[in-house]
């Protein structure tokens, strides 16, 4: 049988159409990790408010995956949960400080919504717990506030200085870490107990004095028969960290 031209057109438009959705399939699968991120990119520039949402989907991420890291100690500020603020940070620069601000407020108000709401027991702890570890993957982001948050009437703003302050501790505001077992609910004091453990583990002998200082006046306020309390062993934990890097 003679092959003519319309026969060997139509096995040229048999193998187009053959070939190009396996093409098409081998692009889709050798490169789905870039399209993901090209996708995610172009709904983060062209869909109203897409960077937010893009930007909530990663901190929530990011906060999930040090709440399921088994390994990490509920006492100190693991490397993953530091490494985990600094690719948030990042994600956040371009839109500036008061981005980091606004979504620091969010779950500062969620946090006092949950606890208005919530009946005490496990299940407001927990879901205060993943609020916080939200607030310390945001802290670097949002660090520029601190001071605002700091002097703050509302407590979910207090407990995000907290937050940030355990991931970037600072030597000037121990005294006012302290004065959380004066004022404060005990979740916001615990959280105060773990960053000033975090500040002695990190501060350097420079600050070993203002640091016991601290911690002896924090344990004041916490008062006498706390002593089997979490507050009380974080703060124990922390004089010893202080009285180990003095030397």
């Amino acid at each position: 049988m003679d092959k003519t031209p319309e026969y060997f057109g139509a096995l040229a438009d048999l193998i187009s159409a053959v070939a190009w959705p396996a093409i098409v399939l081998y692009v889709l699968v050798a490169f789905r990790t870039r399209i993901a991120g090209l996708l995610d990119n172009a709904e983060s520039l062209m869909l109203p408010g897409g960077f937010e949402a893009k930007f909530r989907r990663t901190l929530d991420r990011e906060a999930e995956a040090i709440i399921q890291d088994k390994n990490a100690s509920q006492d100190s500020m693991p490397a993953r949960q530091l490494a985990a603020a600094q690719r948030v940070e990042q994600l956040a620069e371009p839109k500036g400080r008061d981005f980091a601000r606004q979504q620091m407020l969010s779950l500062a108000r969620e946090y006092e919504l949950v606890r208005a709401s919530t009946s005490p027991g496990d299940k407001r702890t927990r879901e205060m717990e993943k609020l916080i570890t939200k607030m310390r993957t945001l802290g670097l982001a949002a660090s520029a506030s601190l001071i605002e948050f700091m002097d703050s009437d509302a407590p979910g703003a207090r407990l995000a200085a907290v937050a940030i302050l355990q991931v970037q501790p600072d030597p000037t505001t121990l005294d006012w870490l302290a004065e959380r077992f004066r004022i404060e609910q005990p979740f916001l004091a615990y959280h105060a107990a773990v960053a000033m453990l975090v500040a002695a583990r990190v501060l350097g002998p420079k600050h070993g004095q203002d640091l016991r200082n601290a911690i002896v006046k924090a344990q004041s306020y916490l008062g006498s028969g706390r002593e089997s309390s979490d507050r009380y062993r974080v703060l124990r934990d922390a004089l010893r960290a202080a009285e180990s890097n003095a030397g």
